[in-house]
């Protein structure tokens, strides 16, 4: 996954495991609502 941006993609790398820690998970769903400008809360609705 990455954003396309002026100063090219910025890419975000995401675990393939069946688990991750919820440290890791917090970060990503950071990233992607920082990306993106969806809300973190409405990521974790998509989630669900």
């Amino acid at each position: 996954m990455g954003k396309q941006c002026v100063t090219g993609v910025k890419p975000i790398t995401v675990p393939l495991h069946n688990e991750i820690n919820v440290k890791t998970l917090n970060v990503l769903l950071n990233d992607i609502s920082n990306q993106t400008d969806i809300p973190k809360e409405k990521l974790l609705e998509m989630l669900r």
